[in-house]
């Protein structure tokens, strides 16, 4: 994701790839949300769940639990910005999850 946090109104530019191929569209893949709190969430499509979390540190990313259903990537663009840092690459990957033993 690319996002520009200088004041004004500016979209959110997200790439999805896979072995170096993007996907399109890439809202079937992958999608995100800021909520009113200033927390930038990323979220994998059903069927996947975040692995890794990156970006610029001013940004804290990060994820809640290990790699698990319901986890998303988690970034503070407000902090970022208060530490100067307003251009942001942040991303993070999606995988399939192990399958778990019927038995344990």
């Amino acid at each position: 994701m690319r996002v520009n946090y200088r004041p004004g109104d500016h979209p959110i530019v997200f790439n999805v790839f896979s072995s170096g191929k993007a996907l399109r569209p890439w809202q079937a893949y992958a999608s995100y949300q800021l909520t009113g709190l200033f927390v930038l969430y990323g979220m994998c499509a059903e069927g996947f769940v975040v692995d890794k979390v990156f970006g610029a540190p001013e940004a804290k990313p990060a994820h809640f639990d290990e790699s698990q259903p319901g986890d998303v990537a988690a970034f503070d663009p407000e902090h970022a910005a208060a530490s100067g840092k307003f251009d942001l690459d942040l991303g993070y990957t999606c995988v399939r999850p192990s399958a778990q033993p019927l038995f344990h």
